[in-house]
């Protein structure tokens, strides 16, 4: 029994200094994420009740306020709160006495690999959309996800260039300095890279908090676990987070209604052109990235 409980204190123990570290990341961001929002959305809803007295005694129309205001302020409140997380997490750093920039990968990285990261990303929303739309015939997707669509919905319908800068741009960036720079090199410090790479991506799709959303966000984890682990780089799974939500907020904003019969017509083709580039731009990158893996490898557990 001695045995058994040593062994299990030699596994778990090395994991109990990089999970706290993991936390409290995550929690810096989701404090950040949640105060912001209380601090402008509760004078709001002060105004509100003063302006209407009458709200406090429907509860389902008070509810409905709260929701449509929080759900209106999310997209600037989140823009905000990485604005003030990426400074923190720099002077964590500093306190930790670790170079941020090294720590999260921020190596330089080849053109060539950029450029097949652009298509990746880009080819793999495709994919991922077509295949999502194909189950979608057999299994009830938009049943699973419940409410939480219609809640995307009202939140992506606020002002263009904010929610492209947001979703498109800073929410990638923060989303890839946490799980693919903070957590797997925190992970990696203790485990292997096929472990850190299942780990981050589990987490990753955890984070998403929609069982549609998280299962497809476990595979992209993946794939980008694995483009920092070849490239030794954090910048191509930037590249590829940012074409891949970039595609959503162009297609969902911008996208003329008058293209749909078009992509309904090509689906099939468009869905095996975009597994053909996805499948050859992360093989390329397996290839072209071998030699740089390898040496960086040395250097870890």
């Amino acid at each position: 029994m001695n045995d058994q409980s040593s062994g299990f204190s030699k596994h778990i123990k090395p994991l109990l200094k990089p999970s706290a570290f993991i936390l409290l990341y995550l929690s810096i961001y989701l404090a950040a994420q949640t105060i912001i929002t209380l601090i402008v959305a509760l004078p709001i809803l002060i105004f509100k009740m003063i302006e209407n007295p009458e709200l406090l005694k429907n509860a389902e129309a008070f509810g409905a306020l709260i929701n449509d205001k929080i759900l209106g302020l999310a997209i600037p409140c989140m823009l905000v709160s990485i604005f003030i997380c990426l400074p923190v997490y720099f002077l964590i750093s500093k306190i930790r006495k670790q170079d941020f920039f090294q720590y999260c990968k921020f190596t330089k990285t080849g053109s060539v690999i950029v450029g097949l990261s652009l298509v990746l990303g880009i080819s793999m929303n495709i994919f991922i959309t077509f295949a999502l739309n194909y189950i979608n015939n057999f299994i009830p997707l938009d049943e699973i996800s419940g409410s939480y669509q219609e809640l995307s919905e009202i939140i992506m319908s606020g002002n263009t260039v904010l929610i492209f800068i947001t979703v498109g741009i800073m929410g990638p960036l923060i989303e890839e300095v946490f799980f693919r720079g903070l957590v797997y090199s925190e992970l990696r410090k203790v485990l292997n890279a096929p472990a850190v790479i299942v780990i981050q991506a589990f987490l990753f799709a955890v984070y998403h908090m929609n069982l549609v959303q998280g299962l497809y966000a476990f595979v992209i984890g993946v794939v980008l676990g694995i483009v920092v682990y070849k490239t030794g780089s954090i910048w191509p799974a930037i590249v590829i987070h940012v074409s891949f939500n970039s595609i959503n907020v162009i297609i969902g904003k911008a996208l003329p209604k008058s293209l749909e019969p078009f992509f309904e017509k090509y689906h099939i083709v468009m869905f095996a052109i975009s597994v053909l580039l996805a499948a050859s731009a992360l093989m390329l990158i397996w290839f072209s990235s071998r030699r740089n893996s390898a040496c960086i490898e040395e250097n870890n557990p």
